[in-house]
């Protein structure tokens, strides 16, 4: 991965995960926005992370791995031999998940939820507020690009 891509799926999310913080994103269907969350962490970048996701994405797999103790985000699209666009398209599939299907008022992603058609998995792991860290890694593979982002805090299914 080259710094380019590291600071621009950094931005995407820290950017991403403060209009959240300030309450401007649309949840879902309903008439509401997310709320407001006071405690969101701005992400930093961490390698060993970035080892982690490299580690899972040449493996070309869409299952969930065993990694324990981070949150994953996995997406596959067509080989365009441009990991920064690449990167872009992963972070907006993830993002728009919530636009989609919406939480409940008070954020909270209850185990039904993972079930359901579209689950905003991915969203919610961009936008868990004690997530702090984040590394990914941007493959080529098998006909396709994998990005694979891996996160400190995992986020929690009640």
């Amino acid at each position: 991965m080259t710094d380019e891509v590291r600071k621009k799926i950094l931005d995407m999310h820290n950017w991403r995960r403060s209009q959240v913080a300030l309450g401007k994103i649309k949840n879902g269907l309903n008439p509401y926005n997310c709320p407001t969350a006071a405690n969101m962490y701005k992400m930093k970048y961490d390698c060993d992370l970035e080892m982690s996701a490299l580690d899972y994405a040449k493996q070309c797999s869409h299952k969930p791995s065993t990694r324990q103790g981070e949150g994953e985000n996995v997406h596959s699209g067509p080989s365009k031999n441009d990991k920064v666009k690449e990167a872009k398209r992963a972070v907006q599939t993830w993002w728009n998940q919530i636009f989609q299907n919406g939480l409940n008022q008070k954020m909270t992603f209850l185990q039904y939820l993972r079930d359901k058609p579209n689950a905003p998995t991915a969203f919610t792991q961009m936008a868990w507020a004690l997530s702090t860290r984040i590394g990914c890694a941007v493959v080529d593979c098998q006909g396709k690009t994998f990005t694979v982002c891996r996160y400190e805090e995992e986020y929690v299914i009640h």
